[in-house]
């Protein structure tokens, strides 16, 4: 068993739906994409090789920090307390896992146990935790 930690310096953000030209040609968003890339970034900037070309089954622990707006709630905005702004922890867990395929696992299928929580803190950034099972 192995663990790979990395934090990504940035608000949280979820995948994005596909677009479509008037052609109707299908295209990714370009905040997903810039996003995709940062998640990638900061994964090898924390120094993490790349996978290794077996089917390990992979577990991921996924902490999403929401920076409290600037006019809070004494009641709701509490660093730690629990937070429901947008997006949703699935499409936080969605563009995690979608930007590191072939990178940190050969295919995000590998992921078979995984939990995302949401919080409340100073800074917004994503720390990431990957469990390789071999």
């Amino acid at each position: 068993m192995r663990q790979v930690y990395f934090v990504i310096d940035s608000e949280p953000c979820g995948k994005g739906r596909p677009r479509f030209t008037k052609n109707g040609h299908c295209y990714t968003p370009g905040k997903t994409t810039d996003y995709e890339q940062l998640v990638v970034d900061s994964y090898r900037a924390a120094g993490h090789a790349r996978y290794l070309p077996h089917d390990y089954a992979v577990g991921a622990n996924i902490r999403a920090v929401y920076a409290m707006p600037k006019k809070r709630d004494p009641k709701i905005h509490i660093a730690g307390a629990p937070c429901f702004k947008l997006p949703d922890g699935d499409n936080v867990e969605k563009i995690i896992f979608d930007s590191l395929n072939k990178i940190a696992y050969l295919d995000d299928r590998q992921i078979t146990a995984q939990s995302v929580s949401r919080e409340w803190g100073e800074d917004g950034f994503v720390s990431v935790t990957f469990t390789f099972f071999d």
